[in-house]
């Protein structure tokens, strides 16, 4: 069953909610009440980040905006460091301003350091916030 993301009303035609009165892309739909997952599919590599446009980050998940903030710090870094061209600097100081403040819009803030420690906590957190969202959807709309 096709279910609404934000309330968990069972969709109608064309994907619409008659409580959110808002009309869904497939790829946004919920299957039997299950919400979606905050967890990214793939971790962006250099290549892919560069091709990333802001609309598509805007869209991006939380914890993914995360490893491309860390892979765009990188990049900045590595181009500061080889000092050869000014436009790659650039690119990659832009993106990490773009993903710093689609971060704040969501969170209230950046983070200064993204280390190992910070993605495996931030990823814990996602996972037991899940588990938790779950079982509260579960108790709400139990399945016969």
């Amino acid at each position: 069953m096709n279910t609404c993301k934000y309330c968990a009303t069972e969709l109608m035609e064309q994907h619409f909610c008659p409580v959110c009165t808002l009309v869904f892309p497939e790829s946004e739909i919920c299957k039997d009440y299950k919400r979606p997952s905050i967890l990214p599919e793939e971790i962006p590599t250099e290549s892919e980040l560069d091709q990333l446009e802001t609309k598509q980050l805007l869209v991006a998940k939380t914890y993914f905006l995360y490893y491309a903030l860390k892979q765009a710090r990188q990049s900045r870094k590595h181009a500061i460091e080889n000092l050869k061209d000014q436009y790659l600097f650039e690119h990659y100081q832009k993106k990490c301003y773009i993903i710093e403040n689609i971060l704040i819009e969501r969170t209230g803030t950046f983070p200064k350091r993204i280390d190992n420690k910070f993605l495996l906590a931030a990823k814990e957190t996602a996972v037991k916030n899940e588990k938790l969202n779950q079982e509260r959807v579960m108790r709400s709309y139990p399945i016969h």
